[in-house]
């Protein structure tokens, strides 16, 4: 995530998240707005995680940060089909469901593993996109990155 925000010319914060959740999410937001004087977070939430619709949407409340969430309930097909015509490189670093074989792992989103996940996705429920942690990604190059491949 350096490297990509070096090639994108911005700066990388890591800020840790612990334990009371909420309050530490608002603490290090807060951190962020203070440094850095943000006023909108914007998102890839793509729809609601174990229920919460607007979790990230309530931690920025209390800061007046707005929210912008582009890909909210966008289809996850054509999301998966618009990553491929961005020439966007993806590459699964993480695999969190038992109905997802651990072979995916390392693989780069292509055509034929969109495939195998929608097949995954029918018959499991899972989300094509992982949107429930069922798969984690890494964005190893993208035309947005310039020269930048990890």
């Amino acid at each position: 995530m350096t490297r990509q925000a070096d090639a994108l010319k911005l700066p990388h914060v890591l800020l840790p998240v612990s334990e009371p959740y909420e309050k530490s999410y608002e603490d290090q937001l807060k951190q962020l707005q203070d440094n850095y004087e943000i006023e909108v977070l914007i998102s890839g939430d793509i729809d609601e995680v174990a229920g919460h619709a607007s979790w990230i949407v309530d931690r920025s409340r209390l800061l007046n940060l707005k929210v912008i969430r582009p890909l909210w309930k966008c289809s996850r097909e054509q999301l998966a089909q618009e990553i491929l015509a961005r020439n966007i490189r993806a590459k699964i670093t993480w695999i969190n469901h038992p109905a997802i074989p651990s072979r995916l792992k390392g693989r780069i989103l292509d055509q034929n593993l969109i495939d195998e996940l929608k097949e995954i996705a029918n018959h499991t429920g899972i989300d094509l996109c992982g949107e429930n942690g069922e798969y984690h990604t890494i964005v190893i190059s993208a035309p947005i990155f310039g020269n930048l491949s990890l």
